[in-house]
Parts: C-alpha cells; sequence; structure tokens
C-alpha cells in the first residue's frame, strides 16, 4: 500500500504471486499457508509503467479467482482509491508488511513504520527506513531480510555485472512467470496483452533507452522467494510469530510522532506542551467521523 513505482517493486510482489499460482496449479498441496496479497496506491497519470503494473495485479487476481483448482489457497486483491480511511482497515488486518523497494533508492517512507506498530512483521531489503526499524528491533526478531544491498548493486551497475537474462534462463520459476505475461494467460484482450508484454519487455529487452531490469527484480526475486518461504514456516508456528510481533511493536517506540513532535518542541521550536481544549478535540473528532466514506469491505 504505497505510490506504485518501478522501485518499490510492486512489480516483484506481483511475480511471486504468479510463482504461487503456478506453484499451486502443479501441486494443490504444494504451500500449507493460505496468501491473500493485498496492493493499493496510485499511479502519476502519465506513469505508463506503474499502470501496467496496476493491470498487471487485476490480471492476476482476477485469473486465480476463476480457478476452481486453487480452492481459496490464494488471493490477490488491488483495493481501489487507496487512502487513509481504507488504510485504517488494511494496516491493523496484515500479518506481513512487504518493503521491497530496490536497495538505495528509498527515502525513508513511514508506511512500514505504521504496518510494524500495528503487528506485522516486515518483509524487506536494506533501504530506506527498514535499515533504522531492523536496529531498533534487532536482527533476532527482524527474519525476513533479503536482496542485494545498495553497495553491490552499485557495483553491478558501475561493472555491468548483471543480466537480467541470466536471471531469467537461469531459474525455471522466473522463467515460467515471466512467460507468463507474453503467453496470453493472464490477458483478456489486446490491451491487456499489450500492458503486460511492455512489462515484459522492460525486464529482458529494456524500453526507451534503459537498461533491462534497471530496479533489479529478477536479481533479488531468488532471495524474495527465499524470505517469502521463510514467512510461511514461521507463519506456521502461531505462538512464536505472535513472539515475534510483539517485539517488533515493542522496536517502533522510536518512530512514535509523540516522540518527534517531543524532539522537536524541545531541539527547534523551544516550546512546552500545554494541554488540548476540549471543545476543539470533540470538533474534530465530529468532523472526521462525519467525512469518513463507507468503506464498502
Amino acid at each position: 500500500i504505497k505510490r506504485i513505482h518501478e522501485y518499490k517493486r510492486q512489480l516483484m510482489n506481483a511475480l511471486h504471486a504468479i510463482i504461487l499460482y503456478q506453484e499451486l496449479l502443479a501441486n494443490p498441496e504444494a504451500r500449507k499457508v493460505k496468501r491473500c496479497i493485498i496492493f493499493g496506491g496510485k499511479a502519476a497519470a502519465g506513469y505508463r509503467m506503474a499502470k501496467n503494473i496496476i493491470r498487471l495485479i487485476c490480471c492476476i487476481g482476477r485469473k486465480v479467482h476463476s480457478d476452481p483448482t486453487i480452492k481459496g489457497a490464494l488471493k490477490v486483491l488491488f483495493i481501489e482509491n487507496y487512502n487513509v480511511y481504507r488504510a485504517e482497515q488494511i494496516i491493523p488486518a496484515a500479518d506481513l508488511s512487504q518493503q521491497i523497494s530496490t536497495a538505495g533508492m528509498e527515502a525513508s517512507g513511514t508506511g512500514n513504520m505504521k504496518l510494524a506498530i500495528n503487528g506485522a512483521l516486515t518483509i524487506g531489503t536494506e533501504d530506506g527506513a527498514n535499515i533504522e526499524m531492523r536496529r531498533e528491533v534487532g536482527d533476532e526478531f527482524w527474519p525476513f531480510r533479503f536482496g542485494a544491498t545498495a553497495e553491490e548493486l552499485s557495483h553491478d551497475r558501475k561493472g555491468g555485472r548483471y543480466s537480467a537474462w541470466d536471471a531469467y534462463s537461469g531459474d525455471p520459476k522466473i522463467r515460467q512467470a515471466l512467460d507468463a505475461l507474453r503467453d496470453g494467460s493472464l490477458a483478456q484482450n489486446s490491451e491487456e496483452s499489450g500492458a503486460l508484454m511492455e512489462i515484459y519487455s522492460s525486464l529482458l529487452e529494456g524500453q526507451y533507452g534503459e537498461p533491462t531490469d534497471r530496479y533489479f527484480v529478477l536479481k533479488d526475486l531468488p532471495s524474495y522467494y527465499e524470505a517469502q518461504k521463510r514467512v510461511e514456516a514461521l507463519y506456521a508456528k502461531p505462538n512464536v510469530w505472535a513472539e515475534y510481533a510483539i517485539q517488533n511493536i515493542a522496536g517502533m517506540g522510536y518512530f512514535t510522532t509523540d516522540r518527534a513532535i517531543r524532539d522537536y518542541a524541545e531541539s527547534i521550536w523551544e516550546i512546552s506542551p500545554s494541554l488540548a481544549d476540549p471543545e476543539i478535540v470533540e470538533k474534530i473528532r465530529q468532523e472526521y467521523t462525519e467525512h469518513a466514506p463507507t468503506l464498502g469491505f
């Protein structure tokens, strides 16, 4: 649940969903943990590839939900018009927080903190606020770290050492998932086929002078796949998962607005706290209630 952008790699999550679906087709007992994968976010009006990724997610969801052989083992949802009201429903309900941006490209998002303080464990790269969060929680209770570091990716960029084609041809799971983008199994019309083919081309052929897979989706996908297997292994132990969740919640104290506002008040504004006016608080509460839309899900 965040802005749709290639560097945030919602595409990696979508490709993993295709892999899960294909594994379930081959063996309905392949996965012991049922999955509901939720996406939400908006693409900039002129960002064609981001819109293609949204279309892919919707195509995957339609395919999975219409296949009776899956028997509810996998669901893929795209929540339309994601906003703060929907966040209030999604964030407390989430078990796993997907923070999978290309290392070195995320400034410092806060959605991961909101999810963690509500009990979700994080699967993530060493990027943005993930680094600080891991420091506060501790490595022992941060089990789903994956992917190349910013330094490793910089080394690959400068030396031209990374080949998306090698990643595709060397891993049967990746190859089968990407082939689904161009073989017509997910698309229902020419517009969808074109959008999915553009994603395929961006990963393996490059577009508009850009290098292939410039956000290293395929490079990190095997590591992501293995981290997701660790997710399911831990989730099968509810008491242990609960312990990890509690430790993550406790570790988020540093990121709360209470601490941040207090630091600003003391160090920058040089002001002392005062009690809120009860009438203003009640007015804000009423306005919030009146303007909150019906969520419908």
